[in-house]
C-alpha cells in the first residue's frame, strides 16, 4: 500500500505529504524519514547505496512531507528534522555547493510546474516562506 511507504526519501516525502491531506496515519513513514536524515541535515535517495551527501531533489520532498505532516496532525516531533534540512538549503543558498559557492545545476534556476520531484530555487523559497523561515545576512537561521 502506497502509504505504507517507499525505499527512496523522496517518495516517501510525497507519500506524507499525501497522508496529511487525505488523513491518513503515515507515522512509520515518518519515523523512517527521521532516521534516514543524514548529518548534513538533508535527504537523499542514495543513501542507501552509501550516500552521506544530502541531495536537493530528496530534501525539499522530505521537507514538503513532514511539514504538511507537522501542520496536519500538530506533532512537533519533526520540528528538530525540519529545521536541520531547511538549515541545509539556506546554508547552500538554495542552490549553490558548500564547498566553492558555485551553483550547483543551472536547471536548479528554471522553475517548473508541477515540481514533483525536481528541486528548483523558486520551489525551495516557496517551503520557506510556508513555514516562515527567515535569515539574515550573516546566515543565523530564525523562525
Amino acid at each position: 500500500m502506497i502509504f505504507d511507504g517507499e525505499v527512496e526519501p523522496c517518495i516517501n516525502g510525497g507519500t506524507v505529504a499525501l497522508g496529511a491531506y487525505f488523513g491518513v496515519p503515515v507515522d512509520g513513514v515518518v519515523e523512517r524519514l527521521l532516521g534516514e536524515q543524514l548529518a548534513d541535515g538533508g535527504w537523499n535517495c542514495g543513501a542507501e547505496r552509501g550516500s552521506v551527501r544530502s541531495s536537493y531533489h530528496s530534501t525539499i520532498c522530505v521537507l514538503d512531507g513532514l511539514a504538511e505532516h507537522e501542520r496536519a496532525t500538530g506533532a512537533l516531533d519533526v520540528s528538530d528534522a525540519l529545521r536541520r534540512g531547511e538549515d541545509y538549503l539556506q546554508g547552500r543558498r538554495l542552490f549553490r555547493r558548500l564547498s566553492t559557492g558555485e551553483g550547483v545545476d543551472p536547471s536548479f534556476l528554471l522553475f517548473s510546474f508541477p515540481t514533483q520531484w525536481h528541486y528548483d530555487v523558486l520551489w525551495g523559497l516557496d517551503h520557506l516562506r510556508g513555514r516562515q523561515y527567515h535569515y539574515d545576512v550573516a546566515g543565523d537561521a530564525h523562525f
